[in-house]
Parts: structure tokens; C-alpha cells; sequence
């Protein structure tokens, strides 16, 4: 207890009527000068031998000095102090806080520290050799034990709740992937990024599609690929970032050029003065003006005359304008008149003018 405590219960003496009649005497080293009524104290742990007597008188004689054992053991502490400890943050670069007391007990204890991930000593490891990435992200709890001292038996703290908060993640950025062109099939918009931190997912729209795999793109046009970290059991999830991929148009392929039409020779009709030509899916559109109105109608001429036939092929989502570099030259030739040669007459003399033939006739192609 830390105070003195009587070492034995006060023994009796009786008469041989038995009637207390005499007092005890005690010693705690046998010597007859140290025996006294006084009851025998000590306050420290040990083991403690206590001499007894009683002085003889008129009608007694002494009783001889005799032993009796005593002990005082060691007790449990009331002074349990309190383990202080910080948390921390998974792989920080800062120093590792050092758990402590928050008092210091009697008789200076060894005190040993423990952790464990449940609020109980069981099965708890002791705190040594720990880093910044020994523990994974999580709740802890930490324990003192004080070792047994003269007075007091060993014992163990409650447990101190602390906290290893999970650490930012980061990666290596995917990059966009440049010269992409419209070919008509599918195509992978970035090259790869890593991370060490959890694992990395991409998304074209930023919501919640993102995935593993590499986003791609068929038709021309700006491309936002957005990035993300799905943080492991030890890092949180990464904020969104994005990069921007462009794929362009490209040319039209003109598969058969439209080509002029020959022997073309006035009729008076209307005359298509081209064959058509091809450009894969996209349309070729024609004018007889470089500035006009393009349709895909084929320009006809009607006079005998040279045409200039222009065309092209609009833009569209994945490709480029068309215009040809050069007109197509195209002419209708002059047509021949039919002649009805006139025919002479055989005339008699009348004395007066007679036509000599008869006339001619001369038509159109028509």
C-alpha cells in the first residue's frame, strides 16, 4: 500500500482461569531489548519473521520467545498512466511519432510498447522497427506494459486509438497520342499512364465509366481522355485531370475521276458532257462555274461551244473539302445542215425571166 502495515494480528494471553491478564510482546529481530507490545509494521514487499514472548510474573513463568511468519506482496498499480500517441499519414516523409505516457508511474517501470488493429491486447505486436509504410492505412490501437517493479505486479494500459490516414495519390500522366488521322476504323487516343499508388482508369466523359482500358476514337474531332487514380488500401482516389487528343479530317480519295465526254456534236439537246465519277462513301458534285451552285446532277450543254465542268466533294465530320485544281474541258462540235441540192429545170422560151431550178432545202439537226 505504501504505508506501514501491521505485520500480525495481536495474539492473547489468558490465566488459568482464562481471563486475559498479561500483554504480548514482540520483536522483529529476536533480541530481548527490541520486544515490546507494540505491534510489529512494515510497509515494504517481503517476507518477515515476527518474535513473540510473554515475561514471566509472580504465579508465571515466561513463555519462551516463538516465531510466526508474515509477508507483504506485491500489489496492483493504481497509477496506470494514459499512452499518448499521434496518427499519421501512410509514406509520409515526416518523422514517425513516438508513442509515450502521459505520467510518469512509481518506481520507474520498463514500459514496452505494443499495437494492434483491434481495441485489445491480444495478440498485439510490439512497436519497434515500424516505418512509414510498415502499417498499412487503418485504425490502431497502442498499449504500454510496465514491467513488475519491488512493489508492483506488471500490467497493462488501455488502449490509445490512432489513425493512419491514407496518403494523396500520383502518377505518370498518359500521353495524347499526336498525327492521328481519320482512316475509318477505331483508334487508341493515348499512350499509357502508370501509378505505383493503385491503379489507373481512363474515361472519355469524366463520369463514373471509367476503365483500365485505353479509350479510342473513330471520327475526326477533339477527344478529352480524363485520368484518374483509384487509390489502393493506402492512398485515396486521385481528383480527375484530362488530356486532350485531336484526331483530323483527312482527304477524299477520288476513286474514278469523272472524265469528259467525246464526240459530243450539237443536236439541239441537252448533252451530259462528263461521266460521273466516285469518291468511296462521299458524294462528287458538279458546276459549270467555279463560283455556281454544285449539284450532283452532270452538267449538260445544249450549243456547240467548249464547257469548263468544275466538281468537288463537300466536307464532311472526317474529311476535307474537295475542289478539283482544274477544270474539266469538255466541247460540243458544230453540227452539219441537211441540204436538199435544188434541181434545174428544163424550160421552154417564153420571152419572159423563168427560174432556172428548182430550189434547194436546207434543214437543222432538228
Amino acid at each position: 500500500t505504501g504505508t506501514d502495515q501491521a505485520l500480525v494480528t495481536a495474539g492473547i494471553v489468558k490465566d488459568v482461569q482464562g481471563n486475559v491478564c498479561a500483554n504480548m510482546l514482540y520483536s522483529l529481530t529476536g533480541n530481548s531489548a527490541d520486544f515490546s507490545t507494540t505491534l510489529p509494521t512494515a510497509k515494504e514487499v517481503g517476507e518477515y519473521t515476527i518474535y513473540y514472548k510473554v515475561a514471566e510474573n509472580d504465579n508465571y513463568n515466561e513463555f519462551a520467545p516463538s516465531t510466526v511468519k508474515a509477508s507483504i506482496g506485491k500489489t496492483d498499480r493504481t497509477d496506470i498512466p494514459t499512452v499518448i500517441m499521434s496518427g499519421y499519414t501512410f509514406d509520409t516523409t515526416e518523422t514517425l511519432p513516438t508513442p509515450s505516457l502521459d505520467a510518469t508511474p512509481e518506481e520507474n517501470p520498463t514500459v514496452t510498447y505494443y499495437y494492434n488493429d483491434t481495441d485489445s491486447y491480444d495478440g498485439a505486436t510490439e512497436w519497434k522497427d515500424i516505418t512509414s509504410t510498415t502499417l498499412d492505412a487503418g485504425t490502431y490501437y497502442m498499449f504500454a506494459t510496465l514491467s513488475e517493479t519491488a512493489s508492483y505486479r506488471s500490467c497493462t494500459t488501455a488502449g490509445t486509438a490512432f489513425v493512419i490516414a491514407k496518403a494523396e495519390s500520383s502518377c505518370t500522366a498518359p500521353v495524347a497520342k499526336i498525327g492521328l488521322k481519320y482512316n475509318s476504323i477505331n483508334q487508341t487516343l493515348i499512350t499509357a499512364g502508370s501509378t505505383e499508388d493503385g491503379t489507373l482508369k481512363y474515361s472519355l466523359t469524366g463520369t463514373d465509366d471509367y476503365s483500365e482500358s485505353l479509350p479510342f476514337g473513330r471520327d475526326a474531332g477533339e477527344y478529352r481522355v480524363y485520368y484518374k487514380v483509384f487509390g489502393d488500401m493506402n492512398h485515396n482516389d486521385s481528383t480527375a485531370a484530362y488530356v486532350t487528343v485531336t484526331i483530323d479530317k483527312t482527304d477524299w480519295i477520288i476513286t474514278t475521276e469523272p472524265e469528259a465526254k467525246t464526240g459530243l456534236v450539237y443536236n439541239a439537246l441537252g448533252q451530259k458532257l462528263v461521266s460521273a465519277g466516285t469518291a468511296g462513301d462521299g458524294v462528287i458534285k458538279y458546276s459549270l462555274t467555279a463560283d455556281g451552285t454544285f449539284t450532283e446532277d452532270i452538267p449538260e450543254g445544249t450549243d456547240a461551244r467548249t464547257y469548263s465542268v468544275f466538281y468537288k466533294v463537300e466536307a464532311d465530320l472526317n474529311h476535307n473539302e474537295f475542289v478539283c485544281e482544274a477544270p474539266i474541258s469538255v466541247s460540243i462540235a458544230k453540227a452539219d445542215w441537211t441540204v436538199t441540192s435544188p434541181t434545174g429545170n428544163s424550160l421552154s422560151y417564153t420571152g419572159t425571166d423563168q427560174a432556172l431550178v428548182t430550189a434547194g432545202i436546207v434543214k437543222d439537226v432538228q
